[in-house]
């Protein structure tokens, strides 16, 4: 699980590398179906949790250690940081509107409302002026989060099958994401699109890992077997009409979890400093400041190399500093 978390997130990394920079490094899977295997994993992972957690509260605080402190320093670290990038001087930086705007719609996840800082990232070689453009599943992820406990109560207290229940919400969301898109094939609203790939779109890669959790040692039993399940339908994907919205949520979360479900893996890929989720949150920027700086100028894989490893560096340090102190005070709290 380790492994793919990283695989997941450089496939999340090249997508981006490629659109804002103008190179084509090559990379198997979409960057909205690494997003959608991060959610399978986490509907495989959290509704047990749920299950397991003393409480409400300490689910939520579970989440919130490891999600928020790497979060919230991005986001600050960019506001503070990038005013060197912008072509305001830094006493009107910090007292435009913009500059406040950002802090708090990215703060409050609601980064859509202002993506941008004042001055930062703006000229003809930016494809986007946005800081950080993968901050936008930060408020789908918290949401699924909170869809669970709301998911067991209506389980619990309307007597349902949880299995039928669960397929129910995966059926719902792939129908909700097939009616959008075709909307938006025929009118070219980009509003629909951007709807599409929401909370209610992506419910169909978290429950699909939630309903592999229920079937657990089952789909362990049969690990060969699932991936080459999973495999044929990922490849069935282009052949098939809208076959990235009917086939995909099932094909990625089969392959994904397949793979991460392994026993027997070197103890060289499985790591509890795990730092792909600080990649995921410190990538875009840096790419943006390779643009800024011109290094973007360079060979495709040398200034991708430049990228990477800043990311990788920063991450690093990110998790050592800021994430680490907040996970031992749970360890403490709750050992």
């Amino acid at each position: 699980m380790d492994l793919m978390r990283y695989v997941l997130a450089f496939g999340v990394f090249i997508a981006h590398y490629n659109e804002l920079a103008g190179h084509s490094v090559w990379y198997f899977i979409s960057s909205f179906d690494c997003v959608g295997a991060f959610f399978a994993l986490s509907g495989f992972l959290v509704y047990g949790s749920y299950e397991k957690s003393k409480s409400f509260r300490k689910y939520c605080a579970d989440r919130a250690r490891r999600i928020l402190p790497p979060y919230f320093f991005i986001v600050i670290l960019c506001a503070l940081g990038l005013a060197f990038a912008s072509t305001l001087p830094l006493s009107k930086y910090f007292s435009v509107l913009g500059f406040w705007q950002y802090l708090g719609a990215n703060i409050s996840f609601l980064n859509w409302l202002h993506p941008d800082l004042p001055g930062v990232f703006v000229g003809d070689e930016y494809v986007l002026p946005a800081v950080n453009g993968s901050l936008w599943t930060m408020k789908v992820e918290w949401s699924l989060y909170l869809s669970v406990p709301i998911v067991i109560w209506v389980i619990n207290r309307f007597g349902l099958n949880r299995q039928k229940t669960v397929m129910v919400i995966i059926v719902s969301s792939v129908l909700y994401r097939w009616i959008l898109i075709s909307l938006y094939d025929h009118t070219g609203i980009g509003l629909l699109e951007i709807l599409s790939r929401q909370f209610c779109g992506q419910l169909a890669y978290f429950y699909t890992g939630v309903l592999i959790y229920f079937y657990k040692y089952e789909f362990q039993a049969h690990l060969v077997k699932m991936f080459l399940i999973g495999l044929l339908l990922f490849v069935s994907v282009g052949y098939i009409p809208y076959g990235n919205i009917f086939i995909s949520p099932v094909a990625v979360s089969i392959l994904v979890l397949a793979v991460s479900l392994i026993k027997s893996t070197p103890d060289i890929l499985r790591h509890r400093h795990n730092v792909s989720y600080e990649m995921y949150l410190f990538h875009f920027p840096l790419i943006q400041l390779l643009i800024f700086t011109g290094i973007n100028g360079l060979p495709t894989y040398i200034s991708f190399a430049v990228v990477v490893m800043s990311t990788i560096i920063l991450s690093v340090i990110c998790h050592f500093t800021i994430c680490l102190p907040f996970l031992r005070r749970k360890s403490q709290r709750y050992n």
